[in-house]
């Protein structure tokens, strides 16, 4: 395939793989970060993955593969359909994706199809009309009500490809406690900040997961117009995590800078395409547990300190939880 685009600098980043929350194929570790040596992995996985589960390293050819790598050790961006047999599919060890991977990701189509997923429908609408140019955009009603799907045809570097654009509502999952912890009267306040977090589907009623499994099957790569900041960057991984797995090509994965909605902008973004930093994806990650466990803990602590001491102020006042938060006090004061 052409190389399509100037590629960004790549780095080799070490980081330590942080231990699954259920269990799932590991992969033999060295130096480096792959998704697509994760989906050969877990070909068959069907099911909501934790971003921690697609922190994996690996290697290939002898040469090192890091962060959404091609083997190539560059971005080149091609959707050419001439590539065939495993690779073209993203699996890692050279075997070719059979069966229910291959019912699960779709078959090859005839004209590359690429995902592109903002974080909200308004900006899904309006890359579709600044990118598609002159071609005509469709629109349809995709798994979740909440965000419609735009479809057109063009090209991206100098393969011709047809765009579906869709959208989130924001993140996707939510951090909390397991069920066991989440029972006032089973654990102490304190307990709190060594007990187990896991990931929730934020709002089941959007129908988002089902949305975001059914758009990427079949696509050849997914392009992400998340916010453009440490929240989007985690939204970006919380998306991945659903949809890597439904990719035709799982090492296709690009993401774009943009600061502004005018046209141009979005245009000169898409000609300029990065990768998705997992080290922000991460601080992300790390200041939810935090804010988590600060909180619960706290306002357990102040609610059951308050209803044995003051009970009587807490019936005057009708209060029921005093509720306590690391943003909480910066705002009222």
């Amino acid at each position: 395939s052409s190389d399509l685009s100037s590629s960004p600098r790549r780095r080799d980043r070490s980081a330590a793989t942080m231990p699954p929350k259920r269990k799932f194929t590991p992969l033999k570790t060295t130096d480096a970060y792959d998704l697509a040596a994760y989906a050969a992995a877990n070909p068959l996985t069907d099911c909501v993955q934790d971003p921690d589960q697609l922190r994996g390293e690996g290697w290939k050819d002898d040469r090192r593969v890091t962060s959404f790598g091609n083997g190539r050790g560059s971005a080149e961006r091609s959707l050419d359909k001439t590539e065939t047999g495993a690779e073209s599919q993203g699996a890692w060890n050279g075997s070719p994706i059979t069966g229910e991977v291959v019912r699960q990701r779709g078959p090859m189509p005839q004209t590359p199809t690429l995902l592109m997923i903002a974080e909200k429908p308004s900006i899904a609408q309006t890359l579709a009309q600044a990118l598609s140019g002159d071609s005509k955009v469709n629109k349809r009603q995709g798994s979740s009500r909440f965000s419609p799907v735009y479809e057109y045809e063009g090209w991206f570097g100098q393969s011709w490809a047809y765009f579906r654009v869709t959208a989130v509502t924001g993140h996707v999952f939510n951090r909390d406690f397991t069920a066991e912890f989440n029972d006032w009267r089973a654990h102490e306040p304190r307990e709190l900040f060594e007990a187990p977090t896991e990931l929730k589907e934020a709002d089941p009623s959007n129908r988002m997961l089902s949305h975001l499994r059914q758009e990427a099957k079949g696509c050849n790569g997914v392009v992400l117009w998340l916010d453009c900041d440490r929240e989007g960057e985690n939204i970006c991984f919380e998306v991945l995590s659903i949809a890597h797995e439904r990719l035709l090509r799982p090492r296709n994965v690009y993401r774009a800078k943009f600061s502004s909605l005018h046209h141009p902008d979005l245009r000169k973004a898409m000609q300029n395409l990065t990768f998705p930093n997992e080290h922000e994806s991460k601080s992300v990650e790390a200041r939810q547990e935090i804010d988590l466990k600060l909180g619960v803990s706290f306002t357990r602590f102040l609610t059951l300190y308050l209803k044995q001491n003051f009970k009587h102020v807490m019936e005057t006042l009708d209060l029921k939880v005093v509720s306590y938060g690391p943003c909480q006090a910066p705002t009222l004061w």
